[in-house]
Formats: structure tokens, C-alpha cells, sequence
């Protein structure tokens, strides 16, 4: 009678290693996911606040001249800075300044925040501002990576009675303004874009 033969030395180490060089795979794969879904998450959030601002100025105002002071004049975001990893948002209610007219289109003393959204580096993690790209009237591209300075991006609702506008940095979108978000880690990229129409889009994974 034959004796049954039972695997050799050599053919148990082979196995092994297939089986940790699999495990080591799905496990990197697992963790290249995950920081994906914090990247993709970032840019969901910015967008639905973009949109919600956007929806804010465009709903009906308040009634009265477009010179009034405490009348509307739009809804607008304050981005963080390059490189800020702690993501606040707020939302403020951007007011008409008769006195200072340089003060509209932007967050000024006189503004007051309404919401604020927020991306904290312990919710999500290894998400940074990488830069804002900008498009002027001639489609020219742009990129803003100055550390120094947060941004404004304001929908104006009372520019005129039948149009609206989108500033940033008081100054008006011609084309479209992006916010560039980078993970700390994988260094992959996503970009929420603001069109002069009030479109928001996000390009990336």
C-alpha cells in the first residue's frame, strides 16, 4: 500500500509567500481606498457648501433699493488659506455699503456669518488646500498659491433685478474659479469648480 505524501518544506514556503504577498496587496489597496474616499469627501463637502451659498443668494431677497444699506447683495464663502489642512467655511451674508462700496463682493466688518461648514483634520485627514486656479474673460489660466491671504467667493444677487454675478476676491468670474484640494499622502488631486453661471462641478477621482 502507497503512503499518502504530504507537502514538502520547499512547496509550504511557496504558499506562504503567495498567500502574504495577496494579503500585503489587499491590505495596500484597502489603504489607497480609504484615502481616496477622504479626498473625494473634502470636495463633496466644499461643493454642497458651494451650492447651498449659491442657492441662499439666489432665493427672493429683501425688497428695497439696490443702494439701501442692509439689503442684500449676495451670499459668499471664505476659503481657508494654501496649505490649511483645517478647513473652515463660513458662509456669510454679504450686505450692500453705501459708504464704502469697496466693502461689497467680499467678507467685510460688516458682513455677518449665517453657517459655517467644516473640514477638520480630524474628520477628515491628510486633505490640504494645494492652490485656487482662476480663467479671465479671455480663458487664460491662472493659478493663485499665495499663503498669505484667505479668498472670498461671493453670488451676487442684487447686481442688477434680473441677473447675478460671481465674484472672487471681489473680482468678477468671467470664466471659472476652481479650489484645488491635494491628500498629504497619495498627493492625488481633486478640483471643485465655480462657473460664472453658478455651476458647480468637481473634476478628479
Amino acid at each position: 500500500m502507497r503512503t499518502k505524501k504530504g507537502f514538502s518544506l520547499v512547496e509550504l514556503l511557496v504558499v506562504i509567500a503567495i498567500i502574504g504577498v495577496l494579503a500585503g496587496y489587499t491590505i495596500l489597496r484597502l489603504v489607497d481606498n480609504r484615502y481616496d474616499v477622504e479626498l473625494t469627501s473634502a470636495g463633496n463637502i466644499i461643493q454642497s457648501t458651494v451650492i447651498k451659498t449659491r442657492d441662499m443668494a439666489r432665493a427672493p431677497q429683501q425688497e428695497g433699493d439696490i443702494s439701501d444699506d442692509l439689503v442684500v447683495n449676495g451670499y459668499g464663502i471664505q476659503f481657508p488659506l494654501v496649505g490649511a489642512t483645517d478647513i473652515v467655511l463660513p458662509i456669510f451674508r454679504d450686505t450692500i455699503d453705501k459708504t464704502t462700496p469697496e466693502n461689497e463682493n467680499k467678507f467685510s466688518s460688516g458682513d455677518v456669518n449665517v453657517s459655517t461648514a467644516i473640514l477638520r483634520e480630524s474628520d477628515i485627514a491628510n486633505v490640504k488646500v494645494l492652490k485656487y486656479i482662476y480663467y479671465d474673460i479671455n480663458n487664460v489660466m491662472s493659478e493663485d498659491t499665495d499663503t498669505a491671504d484667505a479668498r472670498d467667493i461671493v453670488f451676487n444677487s442684487k447686481e442688477t433685478p434680473t441677473s447675478e454675478s460671481v465674484y472672487y476676491n471681489q473680482n468678477n468670474i468671467f470664466t471659472k474659479v476652481g479650489i484645488s484640494l491635494q491628500h498629504i499622502i497619495t498627493k492625488k488631486e481633486v478640483i471643485v469648480w465655480i462657473n460664472t453661471n453658478g455651476d458647480v462641478t468637481t473634476e478628479g477621482l
